[in-house]
């Protein structure tokens, strides 16, 4: 737990830096994107040594969730920065789509439960054979 109470640590405390001193890092040649990955890498195992993901357990399943988490937010921030009629230019050919392929799917969905699901009919309440 204490290395990921360092990780939230630091990525809390670049991010303040960084949007600090964007003014200065704007007009500076290295983006925000490389002076937060050199960072990184100064902190990492090859740097400080102050983040090893290999004590945390299983790399691949860490860096996954750490790169499904990092998409996330990137994917909100671009949708809260969206105006409301640009979101018509998007909506308007995925609502075509989706009437468009309904019927194909309801068709679809019939003939996969049909195939499997045993006729069945429902009994007379009054007890009556046909």
């Amino acid at each position: 737990m204490t290395q990921l109470n360092i990780a939230l640590a630091l990525m809390g405390g670049v991010a303040v830096c960084i949007a600090l001193l964007s003014a200065l890092i704007k007009r500076s040649p290295v983006s925000e994107p490389a002076l937060a990955m050199l960072i990184g890498v100064a902190v990492g195992p090859y740097g400080l040594s102050w983040l090893d993901l290999a004590r945390w357990g299983d790399t691949f399943s860490i860096l996954e969730q750490a790169a499904r988490l990092t998409l996330a937010i990137g994917l909100m921030g671009v949708a809260l920065r969206l105006r409301p009629a640009a979101l018509n230019v998007v909506f308007t050919p995925i609502t075509a789509l989706a009437r468009a392929g309904h019927p194909w799917v309801a068709a679809g969905a019939h003939y996969t439960t049909s195939r499997t699901e045993p006729e069945t009919r429902e009994a007379d309440p009054y007890g009556r054979a046909d």
